[in-house]
């Protein structure tokens, strides 16, 4: 017979079971699979996320270290400045002004932070009406000392806020400003310094301590500014008593300075950051200073407010500056867009896919194996009714003939209960016997095992009970192989044969009494048939000798009726008559000595 070539299973069909397997999974294991896609992409959200806000928080670091560098490389080029002013203007020169109007005309195509910068002498009441006539022709224009009524804001703007300064001992009007005021009139000269409300302060502290600064004020650009007060003494070193030092001063430089370029971001990291300049001490300002602002986005999400804010504040690296930076910055979704969100979900799919089908297969295989296991456990319980059933009895022994089990009709046969019968030999409980054997019989059972076929018992075998009752058995022992093939034990099967002989010898019994039954009908019938012969017979045979009789008396009567009778014919008929009725006597007596005589004969039944 040719090997058969068994078709190899198709990827169409593969995949076809792989997409029912995952069809008809259970809830729960479609529940798992997607709270794993769930988990799985939450998590990679969350590394995204971390990734984006650490990358955000780590930009955040440079652009605070960027912001405090670039701030306090332009306070230390300010304040350069401002030394040199004050070199010059200390030194007395004629020509003063015009090299400190080079000075920061070179300085301020450098320092974009650079409003003004001038040096302002204190001026005597004395010396008031002088010093304004040659500022006048100096400038070109009116020029007077004068006072401002400053409303909230730390402006000079409205014109009709302007007063004549009155007479004071000492004056400190701002008389110059290089490269040039934000007003194209120069409203702000002649402001007396030392009385502005605004100023006075500061200048009074930087008179006494050589340098302050002011508050915040709102420049004609419409900027924030605050300006520097670095006082130049007529006598060097000045006296460490400040109330000494006040006298000894000649001038202030004012240098002002815009925030916002002195603060100022990178052109690509504008727009990102909030900074907001703070004062530390509780002098008078205008409160918290916004220099930039955060611009929103229009294509942030709507999770953006569940992000971070980062801020950091620093103070500046100026000791005449009483103010901290603070820099903030709310987290956006940057890096984490729909294509990444997309990535991410297509990621997370692949370790819910595996958990979906890891899942199907487990719960096929519990399904297979549940099935299997039902299918063995009936297949058990059918072999278990059917051997508890059935009237022979079974017997299973391991190879060493320890019985492992037995059904109720071998407890029955055996006389003993299952639990006295379990883990015996068998050769303890039941050893087998044979009648009237003069060879030794090879053990069935070893015989079984050695050759792993099917032995049957010899007709003579008879098992010996516990009692010492024997018992005439027929039956077989089978071999009992494992998976693998390997011998692992035997069955032993066998029947009582005493019910069977006695009911051989009871319908052998029956068989012997339809026998005799049927004798006696068949000899009745048969004496019926010769009797119906004889009675032929015998009416044949006398049925002669009586027709001849009547043939001879008819005779004689007629011999008798006529009138010569005739003695001689009378006689002979008379004769012939008796003739043949001793025929007749004879034909009887011979029929009745050939008929034999029939005698009882009586038999005792048990």
């Amino acid at each position: 017979m040719s090997d058969v070539e068994v078709p190899r299973p198709s990827p169409f069909n593969a995949l076809r079971t792989h997409l029912h397997l995952l069809r008809h999974a259970s809830a729960r294991s479609k529940g798992l699979s997607a709270l794993c896609l769930l988990l799985a992409f939450s998590l990679l959200i969350a590394h995204a996320l971390l990734l984006d806000i650490r990358q955000q928080r780590h930009e955040f670091r440079q652009t605070v270290e960027l912001l405090l560098q670039n701030a306090n490389s332009r306070l230390r080029s300010s304040e350069l400045l401002q030394d040199e002013v004050g070199d010059i203007a200390s030194n007395g020169h004629p020509a003063g002004r015009a090299r400190i109007r080079e000075l920061v005309q070179t300085a301020s195509q450098t320092q974009p932070q650079l409003y003004f910068i001038g040096y302002q002498p204190l001026v005597e009441q004395a010396e008031r009406t002088r010093f304004e006539r040659e500022q006048a022709i100096r400038l070109g224009q009116p020029y007077a000392i004068r006072d401002y009524l400053h409303n909230q804001l730390n402006t000079w703007r409205d014109p009709a806020a302007w007063r004549m300064a009155p007479q004071r001992s000492r004056y400190l009007p701002l008389s110059m400003a290089e490269p040039g005021l934000a007003s194209p009139d120069w409203r702000e000269m002649g402001l007396d310094l030392l009385d502005d409300s605004v100023l006075s302060t500061s200048v009074n502290r930087a008179l006494g301590h050589l340098q302050a600064s002011s508050p915040t004020l709102l420049l004609r650009n419409g900027e924030w500014g605050l300006a520097l007060f670095q006082t130049v003494y007529r006598i060097a070193p000045p006296s460490p008593v400040p109330m000494v030092r006040i006298e000894q001063a000649a001038g202030v430089v004012m240098q002002v300075l815009c925030l916002k370029p002195l603060l100022a971001l990178p052109p690509s990291l504008e727009g990102r950051y909030t900074l907001q300049l703070l004062r530390r001490d509780n002098a008078s300002d205008p409160g918290i200073i916004q220099l930039q602002h955060q611009k929103p986005d229009p294509a942030a999400s709507r999770l953006d407010w569940l992000l971070p804010q980062l801020s950091y504040r620093a103070s500046l690296n100026l000791p005449a500056l009483p103010y901290d930076l603070l820099l903030s910055r709310q987290l956006r979704l940057e890096r984490t867009t729909a294509a990444e969100a997309a990535l991410c979900l297509l990621i997370a799919l692949l370790p819910a896919y595996l958990l979906w089908v890891v899942l199907s297969l487990l719960e096929y295989n519990r399904q297979a194996r549940e099935q299997i296991q039902d299918d063995i456990f009936r297949e058990r319980e059918y072999a278990s009714v059917a051997l508890r059933g059935i009237s022979d009895a079974v017997v299973s022994i391991d190879t060493e003939q320890v019985i492992q089990y037995l059904n109720p009709a071998a407890e029955a046969l055996l006389g003993l209960p299952a639990a006295q019968l379990l883990q015996r030999r068998l050769k303890q409980v039941a050893p087998l016997h044979y009648e009237f054997s003069r060879q030794p019989v090879q053990d069935p059972i070893e015989q079984a095992i050695a050759t792993q076929q099917v032995v049957h018992l010899a007709q003579n075998c008879y098992l010996k009970r516990h009692n010492g009752e024997k018992l005439l058995v027929e039956g077989a022992v089978a071999p009992l192989l494992g998976r693998n093939g390997q011998l692992i034990g035997s069955v032993l099967t066998f029947r009582d044969t005493a019910p069977i002989r006695r009911r051989m010898l009871a319908a052998l019994e029956a068989s012997e009494s339809r026998l005799r039954q049927h004798e006696l009908e068949l000899a009745r019938v048969t004496r019926i048939n010769t009797m119906g012969e004889m009675a032929s017979g015998i009416a044949h045979e006398i049925n002669q000798p009586l027709s001849a009789i009547m043939s001879y008396c008819q005779a004689g009567l007629s011999l008798l009726e006529d009138d010569e009778l005739d003695m001689a014919m009378l006689r002979r008929a008379l004769t012939s008559s008796v003739s043949q009725a001793d025929r007749a006597g004879r034909i009887i007596h011979r029929l009745r000595s050939s008929s034999p005589r029939r005698t009882s004969n009586w038999r005792r039944y048990s």
